[in-house]
């Protein structure tokens, strides 16, 4: 007989105590369930068949991390080998169907013919979703003739509105390998909306002998006619690679989704190959706006000799004229042939903002290259221009051209950039700084720390000027000295109106004075917010992202008067929270701003003049 307890409701299952398998387990569980699983390992090829349960080891039950290596399902001894994932969820699972707490080794993945793939080498899911959550899946792998998709985990979907939640994993030393076609995805692949958050995705590999190596690390890709959705945050995803005959996003490959990245660190990913793109990370064909916000991209490498090699650190192909947001992220010690830190191609609707770009190095474009190829630029996008604002781009290098930037192509109405800092950034041929090699549009150039003498190309701006800007860290901060307050709020070209950001690379509010800093960094200044702590209020927002119905907690010292506004990324208030006074202590407020649009808002929080952001996404 079944000894069972039960626990917030559900009737917990103990393997081996009740039943000798996990499998068998699952088989006897109901909606509801959790299947707990002692330490050991297990030999075992699992299916959830349906149920919305929970397969978890004793982690699950005290929250002791040490028994995530100790309990192991390995799935090197399935009987068919060409069903042999270690995890399969293939009857219209969703996030109620939960895996935790678990090692998942030794799968090599379902042959699915459609696809002629195999894919999902530890966790394999088929028109359905999924809850992973502390695990670690290790040591599997796909290969194939002809596609090999999810060395350690791979979620497809053909139809349906299917999630996926990957969070706090370790997903390591898993491979995707392919002959003749595409390998993808070696450590994670999905085609289905997903939220991955707070993983370690390291050491994954992609190899195709004769096509395309994509998505070392992660590969996020709308197989059929699905576009999906996509919030990539908190992840450290490092030291992935490709290799093949041509290869596409050495840590990250994004295809057809509409995403949001935000605070991860996709570093030291690498290639060997002279066919790449986006060695760090790249998006292709983005189904919506796609918002990059404080990520670390460092130390991601490929060949400068490549042909195409674009994208060291990160690199958008075809957004056209959907919006892309870079903002708040550093790109550190990249190297590529064209775009060390940052390459897009056709970027039309793009922004990049409060960016630091430290020593890359490239063969053209040390930090950033941008193209726009002849013959694309449709009636839609001829008001579209890309736009770089308030970034710092220090000690960057081309062996050729443009030792920060460089744009090339014909099809676009130009470049504007304005508030930037340029300081000891090389080229060899032309253009130290900037590089303008398309001959029938200028770009624009104001306002910003830079020796006009280093610009190459057509140009025309004002307000610039040379000198040392006065960094006083390895990072991108002022302290006074030529910079602070000598930038401009918003500059109109072409009728149109172009705004500066309303906040800095660490959040601080824009201006702190009369007029914007130039650079990432808005200077505190003493006598304006020097006194103040830097988190004055203890200001948290949750739940971020957000539907639109928050909470605002925060700490007031004094009896004071209280505003609480929302901001645009252009820095246009777009509503007032609250207004009144209130006693000191500890608050917490609910707020609603389920009103306004998808996209990322800042919540302004002002008492005297003490103020303080906190950046909210808002994804209904």
């Amino acid at each position: 007989m079944i000894t069972a307890v039960a626990i917030c409701s559900a009737q917990v299952i103990h393997i081996p105590a009740d039943y000798t398998t996990i499998q068998e387990g699952i088989d006897a569980a109901s909606n509801g369930d959790v299947v707990l699983v002692d330490e050991g390992t297990y030999y075992e090829n699992i299916s959830f068949k349906g149920k919305a349960i929970t397969v978890a080891s004793l982690f699950f039950e005290d929250g002791d991390t040490s028994h995530i290596s100790k309990t192991i399902i390995d799935g090197s001894t399935a009987t068919n080998p060409d069903s042999a994932s270690v995890v399969m969820l293939i009857n219209d699972e969703d996030t109620t169907s939960i895996l935790t707490g678990l090692t998942i080794t030794g799968g090599n993945g379902i042959m699915y013919g459609a696809l002629q793939a195999r894919m999902g080498g530890g966790v394999y899911a088929f028109n359905a979703g999924g809850k992973i959550t502390h695990n670690i899946i290790r040591s599997n792998s796909v290969s194939n003739i002809n596609n090999a998709i999810g060395g350690g985990i791979s979620f497809t979907t053909t139809s349906g509105q299917n999630w996926l939640i990957l969070k706090d994993n370790i997903i390591i030393n898993n491979h995707a390998t392919a002959i003749d076609q595409v390998a993808l995805g070696g450590g994670v692949f999905t085609s289905i909306n997903s939220n991955i958050c707070n993983n370690i995705i390291e050491d994954n590999t992609c190899h195709s002998d004769s096509s395309e190596g994509n998505g070392g690390g992660l590969g996020c890709h709308s197989l059929f006619t699905q576009e999906g959705t996509l919030l990539l945050k908190n992840n450290k995803i490092r030291y992935n690679s490709t290799s093949g005959e041509y290869l596409i996003g050495m840590g990250v490959f994004i295809n057809y989704f509409t995403s949001t990245i935000i605070n991860n660190d996709i570093s030291y990913n690498f290639c060997d190959n002279n066919k790449y793109w986006g060695i760090g990370a790249i998006i292709l064909n983005p189904s919506g706006k796609t918002y990059v916000i404080d990520n670390f991209f460092i130390g991601n490498t490929g060949p400068k000799t490549a042909s195409p090699g674009a994208g060291g650190g990160l690199c958008f192909r075809d957004p056209y004229g959907e919006l892309v947001l870079v903002d708040g992220n550093i790109f550190m010690d990249n190297i590529a042939k064209h775009g060390a830190g940052f390459y897009s191609r056709r970027p039309h609707n793009t922004v990049l903002s409060n960016n630091v770009f430290i020593e890359n190095s490239a063969n053209v474009g040390g930090a950033v290259g941008l193209y726009m190829p002849i013959g694309d630029d449709g009636s839609s996008l001829q008001d579209l221009i890309p736009v770089v604002v308030n970034n710092s781009f220090m000690g960057n290098d081309a062996q050729l051209t443009g030792g920060a930037i460089r744009i090339t192509g014909d099809d676009c109405d130009g470049l504007l950039t304005f508030n930037n800092i340029f300081t000891e950034n090389t080229a060899g041929s032309d253009g130290n700084d900037i590089y303008n090699n398309a001959a029938s549009y200028y770009i624009w150039v104001h306002y910003s720390n830079i020796d006009e003498s280093n610009i190459g190309g057509s140009w025309e701006g004002d307000n610039n000027f040379p000198g040392d800007p006065g960094i006083i860290d390895d990072s991108c901060h002022i302290n006074g000295g030529l910079c602070h307050n000598a930038g401009i709020d918003a500059l109109e070209i072409g009728g149109i109106t172009y705004s500066a950001p309303e906040t800095d690379f660490d959040g601080d509010l824009r201006p702190q004075g009369p007029f914007w800093d130039i650079g990432a960094d808005e200077c505190l200044m003493v006598g304006i917010w020097a006194n103040q702590p830097e988190n004055i209020f203890n200001l948290a927002v949750s739940p971020n992202p957000s539907s639109g119905a928050l909470y605002l907690r925060y700490l007031i010292a004094d009896n004071g008067y209280l505003i609480a506004e929302v901001y645009s990324v252009n820095g246009v208030k777009v509503k007032t929270l609250m207004r009144g006074y209130q006693q000191p202590g500890d608050h917490e407020q609910s707020v609603d701003i389920s009103d306004l649009p998808n996209g990322i808002y800042f919540i302004r929080l002002q008492a005297g003049e003490m103020v303080e952001t906190a950046k909210v996404i808002l994804m209904k």
